[in-house]
C-alpha cells in the first residue's frame, strides 16, 4: 500500500489538575485555551468518550481508522 503523509496540524494538551480543574493548551507553543471547569469538562469527555474504540461495527471502525479522520477540528 502507498504511504500516507503524516501531519499534525493541531496539537492540543489537556492536563487534569485535581480539585482546581484542568488546563488545556493548543499549538506547539502551548497557548492556554481553557482553564478550570471548562477544561475539566473537556478532559472528562476525552477520557470517557474520545479515547475508546467505536462500537463493534465494521464500517464505524474503518471510518475512524481513516488517516484523514479529524477528531478535533
Amino acid at each position: 500500500m502507498p504511504l500516507h503523509p503524516y501531519s499534525q496540524p493541531k496539537y492540543v494538551t489537556c492536563l487534569d489538575l485535581g480539585p482546581w480543574g484542568a488546563l488545556c493548551t493548543e499549538g506547539w507553543d502551548q497557548q492556554i485555551s481553557l482553564v478550570r471547569e471548562d477544561a475539566k469538562s473537556l478532559k472528562r469527555e476525552i477520557t470517557t468518550k474520545w479515547i475508546y474504540p467505536p462500537a463493534p461495527d465494521r464500517e464505524a471502525a474503518f471510518a475512524v481508522a481513516n488517516p484523514d479522520f479529524v477528531i478535533v477540528p
